[in-house]
């Protein structure tokens, strides 16, 4: 019974390969049958998930298992998950904008804290830890490293600035020269990134492109021997 039931998911596996990899063909039927059942399948998996590990324990089970304190709490939260469902309708979503500016003002802060302790200051750490880990090998390459480091930082931020000013009234506006010159070298580090973002992406593809060939070759044999 274990083989059969394992047959199965073998052909089911070998099947939407199949009709994923007709892509290459062009847009066709089977492709699209494919992705719809991918879709489907994510978004009731997504919803059953978000049932049980969010609505219920977060919302419905707190208000039968807290002491009387904490219910206050959570009948605010369940009130203003009220009226962000008043989204859906057009004349009562100026409701849900209460909601809508606490969710993107708290959303803002942990991005924001998240970038600076998470990222910027993280890095900062890792390079110090680094430059003083290896200060005893090759001084003058990790000294260069670090140097190339700080300059990618500086002119990658420098692309990202967009203010600029007017000298008299009616003059487009444009940055000083010396910013244009750093936001110019900065799209060199940014193409250098993208480029190695893009190649470890492609990498990927073709390495589940590989194993899923592999698993087509091997499935033929075992779905051939299960019919016979």
């Amino acid at each position: 019974m274990a083989s059969s039931i394992d047959l199965v998911w073998v052909f089911v596996g070998f099947l939407f390969t199949v009709l994923i990899l007709s892509y290459v063909l062009g847009d066709n039927p089977f492709f699209r049958l494919a992705s719809y059942v991918f879709v489907g399948i994510s978004s009731a998996y997504l919803v059953v998930l978000l049932i049980y590990q969010v609505i219920l324990p977060r919302l419905v089970q707190p208000f039968f298992e807290t002491s009387s304190s904490q219910l206050v709490l959570h009948l605010v939260l369940f009130v203003m998950c009220l009226l962000l469902l008043t989204k859906l309708s057009p004349r009562l979503a100026r409701f849900g904008n209460i909601p809508m500016a606490y969710l993107v003002g708290a959303g803002t802060a942990v991005v924001i804290g998240g970038a600076v302790l998470g990222t910027i200051i993280t890095q900062v750490k890792a390079t110090v830890a680094y430059r003083s880990a290896s200060a005893e090998i090759m001084p003058g390459i990790r000294v260069l490293e670090g140097l190339v480091i700080l300059l990618g930082t500086v002119v990658t931020l420098a692309y990202f600035h967009f203010g600029a000013r007017t000298k008299t009234e009616g003059e487009t506006p444009s940055r000083p020269l010396w910013l244009e010159m750093l936001s110019y070298l900065g799209r060199f580090f940014i193409a250098v990134t993208f480029g190695a973002l893009f190649v470890s992406v492609y990498v990927s593809a073709l390495t589940a492109l590989i194993e899923r060939l592999s698993f087509i070759i091997q499935s033929v044999p075992m779905l051939l021997k299960g019919l016979g």
